[in-house]
């Protein structure tokens, strides 16, 4: 979109608000609607906190195996992927005094701390990296989305926008906080200038490969370290561009109930902006991103007449809900095949596939496991 359209349309939005205000008594700050009927993303659970979004839950769909002693029974010790398939957590964790060696190694610097907060769960590393590199962009991020600085979060995201300007994740973010904040008004506008940006980056690739580097430094083969990277890299930002959706969609109530229509479409197309990064843009490389971008734009499609097209669709209303739904269906059935690979292909398979996932993402990579699993 060009910054002067989505400037029209955050003006078009922010008089709403103010007609809005002025027919609506103020009753202080309310909370985001639920996404009602919503089917949460592939492998994620009823998120509580932004650590609960991983980008592989490998195992989801098997039942959690019970801890046991290695040697009870007399039965065989589990490999380390039939561990993590069990969805045994300890397979993800590094003992501290090989994070530590991992660190020296790196000279501690900032990606090397922010794969250490990954693989040993600790804040105090993600402390650390804030302290020693504050203007890093992807330690911001992690600053920003887990709260580790309670009550300094509009000091961390203005710094965020700063040193990544053309990154809307940043604006989303800032959005998100003036909507708790309960000023919509300057929410509208982060909304309005990230939708002139192309940009859109959450850092994943850098924290995935330091993640492998990390996992085979404490002893993993390859193999292992590239699966269990999948499983133990967090993605804390997608929590919170699901609570700016759901904040957006209240919001969008509210100017439906004053009846004011057009400016519950321009929002609209502004969480449609915020979705498809996630489902086609920068953001669309792993399948949970995808999901998680399809269910902002249902989000904030659902409320709309169902037989209109507004001019950001290229379909109507009714047909493009219908679409995100059978694009869910798709991901959802193609998420197991990596389960899949980890419980019957070799090594050289397993590391072939992570590579490919690294370079054209993750549902490309999962198309050429189907075909190859195929011709089995």
């Amino acid at each position: 979109m060009k910054p002067r359209f989505a400037i029209l349309i955050a003006m078009v939005v922010v008089c709403g608000f103010f007609v809005w205000r002025r027919l609506t008594p103020h009753e202080g700050r309310q909370s985001p609607t639920s996404l009602q009927g919503e089917a949460e993303a592939p492998g994620e659970e009823e998120a509580t906190t932004p650590q609960d979004l991983k980008l592989h839950s490998v195992g989801r769909n098997r039942s959690r195996a019970a801890p046991r002693s290695p040697a009870a029974g007399g039965l065989p010790t589990k490999t380390l992927l039939q561990r993590l398939l069990d969805q045994d957590e300890e397979v993800t964790h590094v003992p501290r005094e090989q994070i530590e060696a991992f660190l020296a190694l790196n000279k501690t610097n900032a990606q090397s701390l922010l794969a250490a907060w990954h693989a040993a769960g600790d804040r105090e590393y993600l402390k650390q990296a804030a302290v020693l590199y504050p203007n890093d962009p992807a330690v911001q991020l992690n600053t920003i989305t887990l709260d580790v600085f309670p009550g300094q979060q509009r000091e961390w995201l203005d710094r965020f926008k700063q040193s990544a300007p053309e990154n809307s994740l940043a604006n989303y973010l800032s959005a998100r906080d003036y909507f708790r904040d309960g000023k919509p008004e300057l929410a509208l506008k982060e909304l309005a200038e990230a939708a002139g940006k192309r940009g859109f980056s959450d850092y994943t690739e850098r924290t995935l490969q330091d993640m492998e580097e990390i996992y085979m430094q404490s002893g993993m083969t390859t193999a292992e370290a590239k699966a269990v990277a999948m499983a133990g890299t967090l993605l804390p930002h997608l929590k919170p561009l699901k609570e700016l959706a759901q904040e957006m969609g209240g919001l969008q109530q509210r100017y439906l109930g004053a009846g004011d229509t057009a400016s519950a479409e321009a929002v609209a197309r502004l969480g449609w902006n915020v979705g498809q990064q996630l489902t086609v843009g920068e953001g669309s490389r792993y399948i949970i991103n995808q999901t998680i971008g399809l269910t902002v734009e249902h989000e904030l499609l659902t409320r709309l007449p169902p037989e209109q097209q507004p001019d950001f669709l290229p379909m109507s209303v009714k047909d493009q809900l219908a679409a995100i739904d059978g694009r869910k269906q798709v991901l959802s059935e193609m998420n197991p095949l990596f389960d899949q690979l980890l419980a019957n292909a070799n090594e050289a398979e397993i590391i072939n596939f992570c590579d490919r996932m690294k370079l054209y993402g993750e549902y490309a990579a999962l198309e050429w496991l189907q075909k190859k699993q195929g011709g089995r």
